[in-house]
């Protein structure tokens, strides 16, 4: 019998009540409503036997990307977010143990350091910088020679369960079965793929490229590697052809992964300087990221011979609106979306309340859908009364968008409207519009709509769970003893999240009168 331990369970529920639980999601309300019974949710975590544990089917979305297609993304049940986070952190640091070590800059993507805050990971990490200056040393080493440029296709989507296994067994852990195990049921039992989204997915496919790293360390160590762009470096064409073949072979011979024909070649030395280091794209991409970076920490060029941190508050929320606006129009201008980019650059204007580019993301909107998710986080920190007011008809004009039929696109847009600053205008929201009983429940919160609630009181028991606690969640907008009687006629039928959400909207009902 295998259960989780204590401490990692403790662990699993700090960090997904302090991050998200996946990168293409909104985050889980019901995380809130477990942490608030929390004895009772550990309780009954801590009895599964993870080797009979069946895990339910994550919701799976198409996300935009910048190329015009489409990823598939998941989001787990709260209660196997809890099991997944918890069984990938007590095995993190055997798996990091496991891989390159991070001094000879080869690994760079996501070194594995767990804290006590609930971060998988090295704060102020810069892994890519690392990757881009590693690559760019070994192109002057092998200034006159060859550069094998190697991508996975579809890689998180592809990795095989059993190999998974193999991976963790061989790194030290007891836990490859169980998790090959619980992977395969989230999968319905096909044996390969890991969710595309959580955190601790991230753990697992920096173990499957320990593999292989270790395989192309066999034949050289001048290669580096970012999640799965790699980079080998060599003297002649025919090494790099041979190496090519074999690691094509061991590839799929022993994880069913195959390298993309389309991003996968051999260049000269030159060829990559000028494609992949030189080019004005890249460089100015390069002066984007080093200027936020000097934005997130503080540091900022001399204004009028005064350093940046000897500014009066006002000035420094000038100087810092009048960069990101500048940096923001910059980065739109490429052909497609730099995901890394635009992201660091709307969280740190969301972190800073910088409104000078709300008028940007309307004019360019469509186009920066793969970057969907952070848009509406950096609205939802930065909108109040007055900025709704101000940009009201291009908000309403989201409800006309041409994508809302796209399912992700649709539950993003709505989740924006689930702000409270939408209060301050009359905006009109078709609830038909909404693809998921989910949201519209939200925007029932939002809007007080207890006529909508009522409805879909009768016909609860035949929603899936991820609308039905939505509708649970919402109850709070009726009145403290019709909410009680309902509610706790749900507490009664057993599920424990269920329970969880019930208790936590009486207990802050209850308080608030």
């Amino acid at each position: 019998m295998k259960i989780i331990k204590e401490s990692s369970l403790e662990w699993a529920l700090l960090h997904l009540t302090r991050y998200y639980d996946s990168d293409f999601f909104p985050r889980l309300f019901e995380f809130d409503a477990i942490k608030n019974d929390w004895i009772n949710v550990k309780k009954y975590i801590l009895t599964i036997d993870l080797e009979r544990y069946a895990a339910t089917s994550p919701l799976v979305f198409l996300a935009p990307k910048p190329n015009g297609n489409f990823r598939v993304v998941h989001q787990l049940d709260p209660i196997d977010s809890l099991i997944f986070t918890a069984l990938i952190y007590e095995n993190s640091s055997l798996i990091e143990s496991f891989r390159i070590p991070e001094f000879k800059n080869i690994a760079c993507s996501y070194r594995i350091k767990p804290d006590t805050n609930g971060s998988f990971f090295e704060k102020n990490s810069t892994g890519y910088q690392v990757f881009t200056n590693s690559a760019e040393k070994l192109s002057e080493v092998f200034k006159t020679g060859f550069v094998l440029v190697c991508d996975i296709t579809d890689f998180y989507n592809q990795i095989y369960l059993h190999r998974v296994n193999n991976v963790y067994n061989e790194a030290g852990t007891l836990i490859g079965k169980v998790l090959e195990s619980f992977l395969s049921s989230l999968n319905t039992n096909i044996s390969k793929g890991i969710p595309v989204g959580p955190t601790a997915s991230i753990i697992i496919a920096e173990a499957i490229m320990a593999d292989f790293d270790k395989k192309i360390l066999s034949y050289t160590d001048k290669f580096t590697r970012y999640v799965d762009d790699i980079y080998i470096f060599f003297n002649t064409i025919q090494e790099a052809k041979t190496v090519l073949h074999d690691l094509t072979k061991y590839l799929y011979t022993n994880h069913r992964l195959v390298f993309s024909s389309d991003k996968t070649t051999i260049l000269t030395s030159f060829e990559f300087q000028e494609n992949y280091l030189k080019n004005d794209e890249t460089i100015e991409k390069h002066a984007i990221h080093a200027k936020l970076e000097e934005l997130a920490s503080g540091d900022y060029s001399p204004i009028e011979e005064l350093e940046f941190e000897e500014l009066e508050d006002d000035d420094k929320f000038k100087v810092r609106s009048e960069a990101y606006k500048e940096l923001f129009s910059e980065a739109i201008k490429f052909g497609k979306v730099d995901l890394g980019l635009m992201r660091h650059l709307l969280r740190q204007a969301g972190r800073y309340k910088v409104r000078t580019i709300i008028q940007d993301i309307f004019l360019n909107f469509n186009n920066l859908l793969p970057v969907l998710r952070e848009i509406v986080i950096y609205f939802d920190r930065v909108l109040t009364d007055r900025v709704v007011l101000e940009y009201e008809m291009e908000f309403s004009n989201l409800l006309l968008n041409e994508y809302l039929h796209l399912p992700f696109v649709n539950m993003w847009i709505f989740t924006l409207f689930q702000n409270k600053s939408f209060n301050a205008i009359p905006l009109e929201i078709d609830y038909s519009k909404i693809i998921r009983i989910r949201e519209q429940a939200f925007i029932a919160l939002r809007k007080q709509d207890t006529v909508w609630l009522k409805d879909k009181k009768d016909g609860l028991d035949t929603l899936g769970f991820w609308d039905k606690r939505a509708i649970l969640f919402a109850a709070s907008i009726l009145s403290l003893d019709e909410m009680r009687h309902w509610l706790g006629l749900e507490t009664s039928k057993g599920d424990i999240v269920n329970k969880a959400i019930c208790s936590k909207v009486i207990a802050d009902k209850k308080a608030k009168e």
